[in-house]
């Protein structure tokens, strides 16, 4: 996949910002990904190197806590990821999809970050297991359907 609105378009979500947004919610579009996907459905990026696969609990594990926080906590897509991620807690019981999306420069945190490489497989579900509705940082896990 080229871009993140070609990996948000698969779940059909329009981004607010092709360029800053980090998360998006559809309430009415089919996903062309799978027709069979639950209404509504929050999407959000997930960085492969902030996520890691636990193989005894067959389960992804994902964090933005202490993930140099200060440098993009006002930023415009964090403020929209709140909104959704409050959203998702609010109507689906904290669950998501995600969009992977691999850096160029993995582990460097205190720089805009650069894509190579943008995943996504509508097959695992994400929850969200610690919010801070006040910074944006977040945790969940994310197993198969």
């Amino acid at each position: 996949m080229k871009t993140k609105k070609d990996a948000f378009a698969k779940y059909g979500v329009v981004q607010d910002n092709e360029r800053w947004s980090w998360s998006g919610i559809n309430t009415d579009i089919t996903p062309p990904i799978d027709p069979n996907l639950q209404l509504p459905l929050c999407v959000m990026t997930i960085w492969t190197d902030q996520r890691k696969f636990d193989k005894d609990k067959r389960q992804y594990e994902w964090s933005i806590f202490n993930a140099e926080n200060e440098i993009w906590k006002d930023s415009l897509g964090n403020k929209k990821r709140i909104e959704h991620i409050k959203f998702c807690l609010e109507n689906m019981s904290g669950k998501f999809k995600a969009i992977f999306v691999e850096p160029i420069s993995p582990g460097i945190y205190d720089e805009t970050r650069s894509i190579k490489k943008i995943t996504v497989n509508h097959k695992i579900s994400f929850k969200i297991t610690e919010f801070d509705e006040e910074t944006g940082e977040c945790s969940a896990i994310g197993k198969l359907d």
